[in-house]
């Protein structure tokens, strides 16, 4: 249903509007007088002012949320009255679209949080130079103690915590930590303490890391163990109608700056790091709750040249879209830096917002360290490297740096650089890219995969120098390499380096020089490797009572022990193997109390002597 109005309006009585009605106003909507609405049914689409239109809001509007949003456009003059909400749901948020006119007066925004307990980068796309954190976020109120919760307006706000000390506007909590950051442009890092909720303006700063719990419905008293529910964060205060900058000063070049987005709309970045100035515009960070586990708080999510890592469910491809409410890094190339953001780069990709797809082509591999889930893997982080001639292997501006999480984290090591994206030229031989780890001790793997790497013409293997094994990564496919790390850093750190060999397409050049099996720091002729004798291990990791698998490659036909010792030395299993030739693949039963770790599983002939050793990994 469209509603026009162009003539004199009076209310006789208030108009009747649906989440799919939409409003047209052409001319001077009830000269001067407020538009009325009924309270049972005033939820409406979209509302478009005209040039030349004028209205004024009497009682409270609300636009639709979900899939189907709605819009408000004002090109001419729309006075709220601080009536006007922008309501928000799980399918999608209500938006202020381009516009050349003026909402006047204040308009609540809202922004769904869906249940999951974790960080947020979130900014304030009103102006009020009155509403504090508290006021907004925790809808005016905080708790005075574990078992005194106020909640307000249900379904609305969050608990936001401190150091306990009510007075400052802290929500009491079973402990000291702050659920609120903000971000120090001098060390480029987030802040120890929380800004007091109560006396802080919530535009005293470009935007937060709020860590959302749900509600204020929440029981904090259950720490760890609350349950998660949705919530809505609502601000109130003036729309940014026109454009929108900021001038940074005092910079150390390669600071890291938090830029908010400014409208009550998702916007497109892709114009504002090209017209912003003192920043390198291929490349931001932002930040997925979705990433790092079940039981994570999320990670950063890294963007360069149209390469973005790691890819997630969030994140299924590059993008440059921005949501409302949604804050991002950027990184300064000069002193100071201006950010600019124009009308023209909202853009109305909100129910879907990260299906954006910046076409780049280029080749790229993607690493991410994923955890086992149920028959799948959860993604805790990752990294890539995209190859084209046009870039250096030196690091410059191209490559985007690692900003650390506050849990696992896996970064690219370059020159004593950490990345988390690199961009290299086309690989030559022996090309190599090197990892670095950051994690918990539980089982974990990384996944290997690529885009657009069809006329790369490469092989690639994963050398785990910890087990001192490589594996051929599939570079068409998806390979998943698992290990799990002890407290041996060895086990993870510096432990994985992925190395390439370019071949010719019509007359592919052999590989000369392959990694040793057994010593990843040697080379050796590939004939002479490739007939030495070895032992492979699946599953490995193992778990106790379990058999694992041993496959006998290039050895005599004779009889052989395969031992399992533990890291003192001490024999924990033998197993007699009678090897004939005609048969590869041998069971070993490990005891049902065997502790989790990492021990020795050697292969002994019938002399005593020591043929091969290999690492085998028993977890939980």
């Amino acid at each position: 249903m469209s509603r026009k109005i162009n003539t004199a309006y009076t209310n006789t009585s208030a108009f009747n509007v649906t989440s799919t009605s939409d409003l047209n106003i052409m001319g001077d909507a009830a000269i001067g007088n407020g538009l009325y609405f009924a309270p049972s049914a005033n939820t409406i689409h979209n509302v478009t002012v005209s040039s030349s239109g004028t209205a004024k809001l009497g009682n409270a509007l609300n636009v639709t949320a979900g899939s189907s949003f709605g819009t408000v456009v004002v090109d001419g003059t729309f006075n709220s009255a601080g009536f006007l909400t922008l309501k928000s749901d799980a399918n999608g948020t209500a938006r202020v679209g381009q516009s050349i006119g003026n909402i006047t007066n204040n308009v609540t925004v809202e922004r769904y949080i869906p249940p999951r307990r974790a960080w947020r980068f979130m900014s304030v796309p009103v102006v009020n130079d009155t509403l504090h954190i508290r006021t907004a976020w925790q809808e005016g109120v905080n708790n005075p103690s574990l078992w005194v919760r106020y909640d307000p307006h249900p379904g609305y706000g969050t608990h936001i915590t401190g150091d306990n000390n009510t007075s400052l506007g802290y929500d009491y909590n079973t402990t000291y930590n702050a659920s609120i950051k903000t971000w120090v442009q001098s060390t480029s890092s987030w802040s120890t303490t929380a800004p007091p909720t109560v006396s802080t303006l919530i535009n005293a700063y470009d935007g937060y890391c709020l860590f959302v719990r749900g509600s204020r419905a929440v029981d904090l008293s259950q720490a760890t163990n609350a349950i998660p529910d949705p919530t809505v964060l609502r601000v109130t205060g003036k729309i940014n109608n026109n454009g929108w900058s900021k001038t940074y000063s005092g910079l150390i070049t390669n600071n890291v700056l938090l830029v908010g987005n400014p409208y009550a709309s998702s916007v497109d970045i892709s114009s504002m790091l090209t017209t912003s100035t003192g920043i390198y515009s291929n490349k931001f960070w932002v930040w997925d709750p979705g990433l790092a586990g079940i039981y994570g708080v999320g990670g950063y999510i890294t963007y360069s040249n149209g390469i973005m890592a790691p890819l997630t469910t969030n994140y299924p491809v590059a993008t440059t879209i921005i949501q409302g409410n949604q804050a991002l890094l950027v990184q300064s190339n000069a002193t100071s830096a201006t950010i600019k953001f124009k009308q023209v780069d909202k853009t109305a990709s909100e129910s879907n917002i990260f299906a954006k797809h910046l076409v780049k082509n280029i080749p790229a591999i993607y690493v991410n360290l994923v955890v086992p889930s149920g028959n799948d893997f959860v993604v805790e982080d990752g990294v890539a490297t995209g190859f084209d001639n046009q870039f250096s292997s030196d690091i410059d501006g191209d490559d985007a740096n690692k900003i650390w999480n506050f849990n696992e984290n896996l970064a690219l090591v370059r020159n004593t650089k950490t990345l988390a994206i690199e961009l290299r030229p086309a690989p030559v031989v022996t090309d190599t890219l090197f990892l670095r780890m950051y994690i918990r001790q539980q089982p974990y793997a990384l996944k290997f995969f690529t885009k657009d790497f069809e006329s790369q013409h490469l092989r690639a293997w994963v050398v785990d120098k910890y087990l001192g094994t490589k594996t051929e990564v599939n570079l068409a496919d998806t390979t998943v390499y698992s290990f799990a790390p002890n407290p041996d850093t060895n086990s993870y750190r510096n432990r994985f380096m992925l190395v390439f060999n370019k071949q010719l397409i019509t007359n592919p050049i052999p590989v000369t020089k392959l990694i040793d099996q057994s010593n990843p720091n040697t080379t050796g002729n590939a004939a002479s490797i490739a007939n030495r004798p070895d032992m492979e291990i699946y599953p490995n990791p193992a778990k106790p009572g379990n058999k694992v698998i041993i496959e006998l490659k290039n050895i005599n036909k004779e009889n052989y022990q395969a031992e399992i010792y533990d890291i003192n030395g001490q024999k924990l299993v033998s197993s007699k193997i009678i090897y004939d030739n005609t048969a590869n693949n041998y069971n070993i039963l490990l005891p049902a109390n065997i502790s989790a770790g990492i021990y020795n599983l050697r292969l002994i002939n019938d002399n005593g002597n020591i043929l091969i050793t290999k690492k085998l990994i028993v977890g939980k």
